[in-house]
């Protein structure tokens, strides 16, 4: 699932930027299996959300400018009997961004009754 696999590269993303080693551009997009201009297009999506980060020629590696976490929770469950009926089968039902948060709900309820629940945190 694209949604996982995304999650996955941002926390990746994260740790390398954390410990600056994720090298130039290029490296780092050989690091995240992407191309090089994914990797600009996640940076600019991140910084859109007030992430704090920087590119230093001198060190040749992106670094926070100011001490950033990112937290990424996505849970799993059945849905309940109720939640089933009110779901839309597999969008995104709820999305709200606020400067550096979103909070996402996606209900997938074709056959698996199941949902998918998260939110995505920069602080």
């Amino acid at each position: 699932m694209k949604l996982f696999m995304y999650i996955d590269r941002v926390n990746r993303l994260h740790e390398l930027i954390k410990r600056k080693s994720t090298g130039k551009p290029e490296v780092l997009a050989k690091k995240l299996n992407l191309s090089v201009s994914r990797v600009y297009q996640i940076i600019e999506e991140l910084k859109l959300m007030q992430v704090p980060i920087a590119y230093s020629r001198t060190l040749q590696t992106y670094y926070y400018t100011n001490d950033y976490e990112v937290s990424i929770d996505v849970q799993l469950r059945p849905l309940e009997e109720k939640e089933y009926y009110h779901t839309s089968g597999g969008s995104l039902s709820e999305k709200v961004l606020y400067k550096s948060h979103l909070h996402f709900a996606v209900n997938y309820c074709y056959k698996k009754k199941l949902a998918i629940l998260g939110s995505l945190q920069f602080y």
